[in-house]
């Protein structure tokens, strides 16, 4: 009797274990195509469908999502009624930058040559190699 019990135990922990997996794997495949449907939006202009496709992956820390969403942040196409600004578009394009997505150091350091007001310093600059190198990444690290 107690055997039986262990075994639908062990079952219906097995089952509760492959239903979170399934989940979280549709969750993944969710996320990567409203980036790539984001980025899709932000090439063809339509900048609100951009947003509200880039921004739950941009807050869950999706690189490329910050970046587009960024994008569209200093370059003045954020829709009316989100809260957008320069600051912000530039303290995602440092998280992106971060996690290692190229382009968006990239943007960072011309914004950091143009020296605007919301443009990163070299002191910026460096707190994100320095995090890059940490993490490992060689090109960082020389």
């Amino acid at each position: 009797m107690m055997q039986w019990a262990r075994l639908i135990q062990a079952a219906i922990l097995g089952g509760l274990l492959a239903t979170a997996m399934q989940t979280s794997a549709l969750a993944e495949k969710s996320s990567a195509s409203g980036v790539k449907a984001g980025v899709a939006a932000y090439r063809a202009g339509d900048d609100g469908a951009a947003w509200r496709l880039l921004k739950p992956a941009a807050d869950d820390g999706t690189p490329k999502a910050q970046r587009y969403l960024a994008y569209l942040m200093l370059d003045g196409r954020a829709p009316k009624g989100d809260e957008a600004n320069f600051e912000a578009g530039v303290a995602l394009l440092k998280q992106a930058a971060i996690a290692g997505d190229y382009a968006a150091l990239i943007r960072l350091e011309d914004l950091r040559r143009r020296q605007l007001a919301h443009s990163p310093g070299l002191d910026d600059m460096i707190e994100i190699e320095t995090a890059r190198a940490e993490q490992g990444d060689p090109v960082a690290a020389w």
